[in-house]
């Protein structure tokens, strides 16, 4: 904590999708290709910084950068975090600019 109102902070976070999906009937892909099941997995570790600065009693504005080195993807994320509730945007600048929001409930104990 460098002030009374803001902290600054640094983290790792493993991150992991997955998606398997089989599909009722092949579909025809190209010629005689078809497609039957998708399924992937992608996973990385993250490492991240960020600050946090208290605006209120009950809010936080929070900006977080990160870097994942396993895909070089890097990811930023800017939110207001109350009690339970956080919502903001997470921005991934791959070639175009892409903008996600997102909405998290946080179980504090």
């Amino acid at each position: 904590t460098f002030e009374e109102k803001a902290t600054v902070y640094l983290g790792a976070k493993y991150s992991q999708a997955m998606l398997s999906v089989k599909l009722s009937s092949p579909v025809a892909i190209v010629g005689d290709s078809k497609l039957s099941e998708i399924k992937f997995k992608i996973d990385d570790m993250f490492y991240f910084t960020g600050i946090t600065i208290k605006t209120s009693p009950k809010r936080t504005v929070v900006a977080q950068m990160a870097y994942g080195p396993k895909y070089k993807k890097i990811v930023a994320r800017v939110g207001v975090e109350g009690p339970c509730v956080e919502f903001g945007l997470d921005i991934f600048p791959e070639g175009l600019l892409v903008f996600y929001p997102y909405w998290a409930y946080h179980w504090r104990f």
